[in-house]
């Protein structure tokens, strides 16, 4: 079964606040927070994977950074660099690097 989990990034204060599994998000209004879903997966170290999250795959020419998306009710990984995209399936080879809101500059 899949833990239900959220958590928020205060776009005001730049701070990641855990909310946990039963949250009220009528308190974390959009213009402030972005709220952002567990996806129910851990990276290859047991860290939680969130929506938003930037994550690494290493491979024979060095490593490939993808962020963690919702799509087509689905868990996806995209890479902007190649504008690959592709549904998470092994998570023992990804690891989490940061996230699109407190380490945007990953992603370049």
């Amino acid at each position: 079964m899949n833990t239900i989990a959220f958590r928020v990034f205060n776009k005001e204060e730049k701070v990641m606040i855990d909310i946990g599994s039963s949250p009220n998000l009528g308190n974390y209004p959009k213009d402030t927070y972005e709220i952002m879903l567990f996806t129910g997966l851990v990276d290859k170290k047991n860290v939680r994977i969130y929506e938003g999250d930037i994550v690494v795959k290493h491979n024979y020419s060095g490593q490939v950074t993808y962020e963690v998306q919702w799509h087509f009710n689905r868990w996806w990984v995209r890479n902007y660099e190649s504008s690959f995209t592709a549904e998470i399936q092994k998570m023992d080879i990804l690891e989490v690097i940061g996230n699109i809101y407190e380490n945007p500059e990953l992603l370049k």
